[in-house]
């Protein structure tokens, strides 16, 4: 049961009771993300196995196995930024590597990468980023304004910039 937590109380009730009394051939599979609103009586009758993230690395070793085995041109940058977007998920960096590809085919490069998923590439964040170092406010300006035409989500930019800080701290 994927997205378990999302479950009305009528639903968890009716679950309850076939987890408390399952036939022998069923074994139930339930998944989600928000563990605290699952109730603590299905809890208590299941093994809780948490789940981590997929490191980036791993990701974008996946993809680029995926790639090669499928004949796709595609930038390392590219590739870097699509495991990235996937946040620790396999699931969704093939999705998004997916998207891309119903959009440019066999040679796949960062803008192409950028303007499919609306993200903003390390080029451009590094800008910002030395923009705002030097405390240059007109180029700043310039730069939201670059950002903004160009129609990217400033949640991601912002979250971008915010995993670029961390990346260049560590």
């Amino acid at each position: 049961i994927d997205e378990v937590h999302r479950l009305s109380k009528n639903a968890f009730d009716a679950l309850l009771k076939s987890v408390e009394e399952p036939p022998p051939y069923v074994k139930f599979m339930m998944a989600t993300t928000e563990l605290t609103s699952v109730p603590a009586t299905i809890q208590s009758r299941s093994q809780v196995f948490e789940l981590r993230s997929l490191p980036f690395g791993a990701i974008r070793s996946q993809l680029r196995a995926v790639t090669a085995k499928e004949g796709i041109a595609i930038d390392d940058a590219a590739l870097a930024l699509v495991a990235r977007s996937a946040e620790g998920s396999m699931r969704d960096a093939l999705s998004a590597m997916d998207q891309v590809l119903a959009f440019t085919a066999n040679a796949v490069t960062v803008e192409d990468v950028s303007a499919v998923l609306g993200l903003i590439g390390r080029d451009l964040q590094f800008e910002i980023a030395e923009t705002v170092a030097r405390e240059d406010v007109a180029a700043v300006f310039d730069l939201a304004g670059r950002v903004v035409e160009a129609g990217f989500d400033l949640r991601i930019v912002c979250r971008e910039m915010a995993r670029l800080m961390r990346d260049v701290m560590i």
